[in-house]
């Protein structure tokens, strides 16, 4: 169980920053801009990811390569639920 914990708590770290990037890069694209509102984002997607999928974004290619994981569904999931 602690790497479970372990790895979500990691791939949310890094997205929270790479998503952070994205949204001062580029603020007309997102609806969301502050950091409450990113981390609520981040949630979300990271337990869309453990369970059912999601789209993947940029913020998510560089959070997987930063992880050293593929950006693909299986292997984002992989992570995250082992």
């Amino acid at each position: 169980m602690t790497t479970l914990i372990g790895n979500k708590a990691k791939f949310r770290e890094v997205y929270f920053q790479e998503l952070k990037v994205s949204v001062q890069k580029h603020p007309e694209d997102y609806r969301y801009s502050s950091d409450p509102e990113i981390a609520r984002v981040v949630d979300n997607m990271t337990e869309a990811f453990a369970k059912n999928g999601a789209g993947i974004s940029n913020a998510i290619r560089r959070t997987c390569r930063k992880l050293g994981i593929k950006a693909t569904f299986t292997e984002i999931k992989k992570f995250l639920n082992s």
